[in-house]
């Protein structure tokens, strides 16, 4: 499966990129007061990326595991200084 038929199922407002950074600027000072990122999940949930994996007949996206892993491995520059795992 080529990339130009994953473009479709994770378009978002926001290009990965910006979303990660978007969500790295808050990272830090998450981890130094020990607060949970409600805007961060705000934030994923504008992008529609918190329903990427479910089905589209029940809602979702319907993405599959390409467009799934593309995401995820946009993540970690995100979520690293959170050490959240997958």
């Amino acid at each position: 499966m080529s990339a130009a038929v994953l473009r479709p199922v994770i378009e978002t407002p926001l290009s990965l990129p910006e979303l990660t950074d978007r969500i790295a600027a808050s990272a830090e000072q998450h981890d130094r007061e020990s607060s949970f990122s409600f805007e961060n999940i705000r934030l994923l949930r504008e992008q529609n990326l918190l329903a990427l994996t479910i089905a589209k007949e029940f809602g979702g996206r319907g993405a599959g595991l390409p467009a799934t892993l593309e995401i995820v491995q946009a993540s970690p520059k995100a979520i690293r200084p959170r050490r959240w795992c997958w």
